[in-house]
């Protein structure tokens, strides 16, 4: 696991820590190959994606533990590391070139990502269910990236109907304790022509031994049956506008992640006025990068 803030504030990275990948205004990036990231419905990746594209991570001594499920640190090790930032290539890859302008990423654990979506919009936004939001926010405040960030579950979002233009979850809604109703808020929240972006991990008995054996972690312990059954909750409230996976050319035996565009179904509009008090059950379990 990454060490605490406490004791990592302010120390400066070694070069060798994480070879390879060069700092860009104190942020971790990635030059993203068109060749890692997807199958693009029967098209070409090259015909999607711009090689020169990067993400831009919250480096490790600057990660904040926000829960058991918090694996950030994943990001910078050997391999694993390698594997678990396909899912922000993979993200960013479906999210709309050009600056949207209000954003909400669902579940952002310790702010990993927020870098990399702060370069998509105008307007940042995140919730989750740890209540460290302000440390994370002065984090990502010292390295220029504004960001609002809530305590809240994503079965009660704590905003107004229509407000923003995206929303994206990287591994969290398979963590929902109630996942039909998160989805039914999120179709509330955003706009009638806005996008929701998901990545959400693999399932057969391979991919599931690859998880204990990198990680120790067990799958059926962390997902239950929650993988199975989130693509119904989705379609109840959405339509899939793109599908891809990692690796590009993968079957369901081997698919390590599986990434979605979608838009609200016309008949699923929310109804204007509606608006829900947010509150945070104590399962509730959203951090998990």
């Amino acid at each position: 696991m990454a060490a605490h803030p406490a004791a990592a504030h302010g120390r400066a990275r070694s070069s060798h820590e994480i070879p390879s990948h060069p700092f860009e205004a104190g942020f971790q990036t990635d030059a993203i190959k068109p060749q890692e990231i997807s199958w693009h419905l029967g098209r070409s990746p090259a015909a999607t994606e711009q090689s020169g594209s990067r993400t831009h991570l919250l480096p490790q001594n600057a990660l904040i533990k926000t829960g058991p499920l918090d694996h950030a640190d994943w990001n910078y090790k050997p391999v694993l590391g390698w594997i678990q930032r396909q899912r922000f290539r993979l993200a960013l890859s479906l999210l709309p070139k050009s600056r949207s302008g209000r954003l909400l990423e669902i579940g952002y654990g310790s702010g990993v990502f927020l870098p990399g979506l702060s370069r998509r919009c105008e307007d940042l936004h995140g919730i989750d269910v740890h209540n460290r939001n302000q440390e994370i926010a002065d984090e990502l405040a010292e390295r220029g990236v504004s960001a609002q960030l809530r305590l809240g579950t994503a079965e009660a979002l704590p905003f107004d109907n229509r407000y923003f233009d995206s929303a994206v979850a990287v591994s969290t809604l398979e963590f929902v304790p109630n996942v039909l109703a998160a989805c039914r808020e999120i179709a509330r929240v955003l706009k009638p022509n806005g996008s929701l972006v998901v990545i959400t991990p693999g399932f057969s008995p391979l991919v599931d031994f690859g998880l204990k054996l990198l990680t120790g972690e067990s799958a059926k312990n962390d997902y239950g049956e929650k993988r199975e059954s989130l693509m119904g909750a989705l379609e109840e409230q959405f339509e899939v506008r793109e599908k891809r996976l990692f690796p590009p050319v993968a079957g369901p035996v081997v698919c390590l992640y599986r990434a979605l565009r979608l838009r609200l179904r016309d008949c699923r509009c929310p109804i204007p006025g509606r608006r829900q008090t947010p509150t945070v059950p104590s399962d509730s379990r959203l951090s998990s990068r």
